[in-house]
């Protein structure tokens, strides 16, 4: 959502209306507020399953990509006097945040379905073992 808000922020960054500007801006307050809330529950309670998105390879990009620079930075440059900073810079940095957020979350995914360990602990099985590993024909 934050993406597709910055997107269209990007589009109308001619526009003479300050209402649209307002509106947008707001929506992104919103939109971001969101994301940040559904990524902190996600890092709340995913446990060990969140290791390879805060300690794995995709740490950096996850970490300075998608929450400096897609949430935190714009969410400061919204609040700037300068409308290149907020409406084109803010939303650019928004939408290669929400890229980076989409591949730190895919690779890390894939990280964690090759850890032994945490494809155990994921598991849905009752007993534990592991529903999928490489070695199993067909995937």
């Amino acid at each position: 959502m934050s993406t597709a808000v910055s997107a269209l922020t990007l589009c109308s960054y001619r526009s003479e209306d300050e209402r649209v500007h307002e509106a947008l801006t707001k929506f992104e307050d919103v939109a971001a507020g969101a994301e940040a809330a559904a990524l902190g529950a996600y890092l709340g309670g995913a446990r060990k399953a969140k290791r390879p998105l805060i300690k794995g390879k995709q740490s950096k990009l996850f970490l300075w990509g998608a929450i400096a620079a897609g949430l935190i930075a714009p969410a400061i440059l919204r609040r700037g006097k300068s409308k290149v900073l907020r409406s084109a810079v803010a939303p650019l940095l928004t939408i290669v945040g929400g890229l980076a957020l989409k591949w730190s979350i895919t690779y890390a995914g894939q990280e964690s379905a090759l850890d032994a360990e945490l494809a155990v602990h994921n598991s849905p099985q009752a007993s534990g073992e592991p529903f999928w590993h490489p070695g199993v024909p067909g995937i």
